[in-house]
């Protein structure tokens, strides 16, 4: 059996602890989505088109914002996919709480009415009996408040998708960046 030395013996080439570079860092990563996430929100107000547009940009900018923050030289697809996810999700969440309380705020009768006038709307661009059916229910409270909660459903799912291929396209931009 060998001899152990009772003197502590200490290493004199102190190196600091490895990190993944690849690895997500939090802090940094949530310094960088949730303004890209009031971002996205924020594009939610105009139409369709540019609210789309908003969330694959929020994804986009969630995965510059990072770049800055952490200096990550191996910002990989796979982690801007990462950072946009969690962007859409934040996004989601302001863009739910941004129209509760517009909803509240404006008035509930005022929410309402615009949301029959766009019911009418489909209503009156179609003619299949089941379609029509369908409008005459989500007229009703329980309509409304079923319509309420799929829309913001769809809407979440929306902004995870469309951020999380944002995060990922921002990512591989930079990445082809910073190899030029």
């Amino acid at each position: 059996m060998p001899a152990t030395n009772s003197v502590a013996t200490y290493d004199t080439n102190f190196s600091p602890p490895v990190t993944d570079s690849q690895a997500l860092q939090w802090p940094p990563a949530l310094r960088s989505t949730i303004p890209a996430a009031i971002i996205g929100a924020t594009f939610m107000i105009f139409p369709l088109g540019i609210g789309i547009a908003g969330m694959v940009a929020s994804g986009a900018l969630s995965a510059l914002f990072y770049y800055h923050r952490v200096s990550a030289r191996n910002l990989t697809t796979g982690t801007g996919a990462k950072l946009g996810a969690l962007t859409g999700f934040f996004g989601g969440v302001f863009t739910v709480i941004y129209t509760s309380v517009v909803a509240i705020f404006w008035g509930s009768e005022q929410f309402r009415a615009a949301m029959m006038d766009q019911l009418n709307q489909f209503a009156s661009q179609t003619h299949d009996p089941r379609q029509l059916e369908m409008i005459e229910y989500f007229k009703t409270p329980a309509g409304l408040t079923a319509i309420l909660i799929l829309g913001t459903i769809v809407m979440l799912f929306l902004f995870l998708a469309f951020s999380t291929v944002g995060g990922a396209l921002g990512a591989a931009w930079i990445r082809r960046r910073h190899r030029s």
